[in-house]
């Protein structure tokens, strides 16, 4: 499914990408989620349709139990009852770099997730030149111009200001936020709403970021900042005139321990030459539209602060609310910061083409005696976390048994199929050294994260890290190949789903 919401357990007739957010949010919550194709038993399970029932999932085999609706709301008591978490968070008002996120060391861009949020300090992170950054030395061995995207962070204090700003100069705006906080929090005399009525107060709250005020000071901050990045890609790529921006989120309430949160928000590209630069939008849109045949939803117009008011907005998402609550994450406390980029496709007029997506995971999920990792890919820039359901992303697996130069044994555990039309590919979406490469970066981000984070893998050395079996956490990567042989990292969290 492209959209799942917090379910007690998931279970699929076909088989599911291990890569996609179903399964990795699955794995992260502990919620039973598997695949079953044996009509009989397909059957039988539709006879318990409405009926309440235990269901239990192994590696290779399931059973299931009747049981009784007060047994399911004990158990689902446990689960999401208890005191609301406060996220934590510094509201920070500078805009950096990510190339001068953490001059010192990378462990300080760690530390900054909560003036930035996950993503955003992990990207500094990446950027550093003990990592991945410019002048490292992963950098030189791939012979790369960048494996790290150039940009900046935006605080998430930036948020918390139009927030303000907004709840001061249209009542109805703090009026819909706070009916929506207070009503999943069951305060002042309200109690969480019917699906119905919740879907349509988030989009009632939803459409009234997308229609604030984003202020002028802090509009002026970021686009200066942005002008600051467009002299930077003309310096390091010939001249290259930068129009094309991604404007990705980055909560205080994703990217944490024990939870990533992947897919809960969203990111939208915007265009510098439809941006005015002093002058902020204030009505903004969502529509659908088709991107290389996915659709995708995207903010009209596709402005600077359009765009940065659509990811705002996204933090109110149906399904990150419904996350949230089922995590105990105090509502009133998330927070938003983003990560302006240089779009993925930005030098396409260069002939540069996005030839492949992936995701990686430094372990094998769901196979705890294996000593490897595994990727998922797809052809060009087709989907991998939450793909077309018409449509199947490759999954490989990398195994090895020590440390070293020697490249991995590659296993093909399913062919992609990126057109719905066609069948399989018979090959693999990326050449075998592009997977090596990919193999090669994880390895070494993942010994440089275990250096600058001492709860990664503690008590071990971090050279041993990516052939533990029992290390407590691993690596959640995505990455894009390009037609050229490059390869970018687009983000890196932690994910503790085995």
């Amino acid at each position: 499914p492209l959209e799942l919401a917090v379910v007690a357990g998931t279970i699929t007739t076909s088989f599911q990408d291990v890569g996609s957010h179903v399964n990795l949010k699955s794995k992260e919550r502990g919620t039973p989620n598997m695949v079953l194709r044996d009509e009989e038993k397909i059957a039988q399970l539709r006879s318990y349709d409405g009926k309440p029932i235990k269901l239990t999932v192994g590696l290779n085999d399931f059973s299931f139990a009747d049981t009784t609706p007060e047994k399911v709301m004990q158990e689902y008591n446990k689960k999401a009852s208890g005191p609301w978490k406060k996220p934590s968070y510094q509201a920070s008002m500078k805009l950096e770099n990510f190339d001068h996120m953490c001059d010192d060391a990378p462990k300080t861009c760690l530390e900054k997730a909560k003036v930035f949020g996950g993503k955003v300090s992990g990207l500094g992170f990446l950027a550093h030149k003990k990592v991945a950054g410019e002048g490292s030395e992963l950098q030189r061995k791939e012979k790369q111009r960048r494996l790290a995207p150039m940009g900046f962070g935006v605080p998430l204090g930036f948020y918390l200001k139009f927030v303000e700003h907004n709840a001061k100069v249209n009542p109805q705006f703090k009026v819909l936020l706070d009916k929506l906080i207070q009503s999943e929090k069951s305060e002042n005399g309200l109690t969480p709403l019917p699906t119905q009525e919740k879907k349509a107060l988030v989009h009632e709250v939803k459409q009234a970021f997308l229609n604030g005020e984003l202020p002028a000071e802090l509009y002026n901050e970021v686009y200066k900042s942005v002008l600051e990045l467009k002299a930077q890609v003309a310096q390091k790529y010939d001249g290259l005139v930068l129009d094309k921006l991604k404007i990705r989120s980055s909560a205080n309430v994703e990217d944490i321990e024990g939870f990533n949160g992947a897919g809960l928000h969203d990111s939208y590209s915007a265009k510098l030459s439809k941006s005015s630069p002093d002058t902020p939008d204030k009505a903004c849109r969502l529509e659908k539209e088709m991107d290389e045949g996915v659709e995708e939803e995207e903010v009209k117009p596709k402005t600077l602060s359009c765009a940065i008011k659509a990811v705002y907005a996204s933090l109110w998402n149906l399904k990150a609310v419904r996350e949230r609550s089922y995590q105990r994450f105090d509502h009133g406390g998330a927070t938003m910061g983003l990560a302006i980029i240089p779009s993925y496709k930005f030098r396409e007029n260069q002939g540069q083409v996005i030839s492949a997506n992936s995701v990686y995971i430094t372990r094998v999920v769901g196979s705890p005696q294996v000593y490897g990792h595994q990727m998922s890919a797809q052809r060009g820039n087709g989907l991998v976390t939450n793909p077309d359901p018409r449509t199947r992303a490759e999954l490989i697996t990398m195994t090895f048994l020590t440390a070293g130069e020697r490249n991995p044994s590659i296993t093909v555990l399913q062919h992609a199929k990126p057109d719905a039309e066609k069948p399989s590919l018979e090959t693999t979406v990326m050449p075998t050294e592009t997977i090596y490469k990919h193999y090669r970066i994880a390895r070494a981000v993942e010994e440089a994260y275990c250096e600058a984070d001492e709860r990664y893998f503690p008590g071990r050395k971090c050279k041993d890290v990516s052939n533990s079996q029992k290390k407590p956490m691993a690596l959640d990567m995505e990455l894009k190949a390009y037609s050229d042989g490059e390869v970018l990292i687009k983000q890196v969290r932690k994910f503790t789903g085995k």
